[in-house]
C-alpha cells in the first residue's frame, strides 16, 4: 500500500496503511499551528474507511495543549463511534504532559517501535 506524507512548519506526517489498521506517524511539534492537519489526516481515514488508527507520537518532540485537546477529541471521536485509535508513546520529557494533564489513563496505548539494528 502507499505511502502519504504532509509536512507543515513544526510537524511532518506519513500515512503509512496496512490491511488491518493504518498508521499516522508523526514528527516534530503537536501544537497550535499543527494540530489541525492530524486532526484533519485522521478524518479522511476514517471517511476512507479505517476503522483502526495508531498515531505514532515517538518522534514528537512537543505536545501542547492544543495538540492534547486534539488527541481527546480523536479519542472520543473513536469512542463514540466504535472505532480503534491507539497511540506510541512519545519520549519520555514528551511523554510527560500525559502525566502532568492526568490524560494518559484515558488512551490506548501500543508498545514503541523499535529501532532498526
Amino acid at each position: 500500500m502507499q505511502m502519504t506524507q504532509i509536512a507543515s512548519a513544526s510537524l511532518s506526517l506519513h500515512v503509512v496503511p496496512d490491511r488491518a489498521e493504518v498508521a499516522v506517524v508523526l514528527a516534530g511539534e503537536l501544537d497550535l499551528h499543527s494540530a489541525h492537519v492530524l486532526e484533519t489526516q485522521v478524518a479522511e481515514l476514517r471517511d476512507a474507511g479505517f476503522d483502526r488508527i495508531v498515531v505514532d507520537l515517538s518522534d514528537v518532540c512537543l505536545i501542547d495543549s492544543s495538540g492534547l485537546r486534539v488527541l481527546i477529541t480523536l479519542r472520543n471521536a473513536a469512542r463514540r463511534r466504535r472505532h480503534g485509535l491507539e497511540l506510541v508513546p512519545a519520549p519520555a520529557d514528551t511523554q510527560r504532559v500525559f502525566d502532568l494533564t492526568a490524560t494518559r489513563a484515558l488512551f490506548d496505548w501500543r508498545a514503541p517501535r523499535r529501532a532498526a539494528s
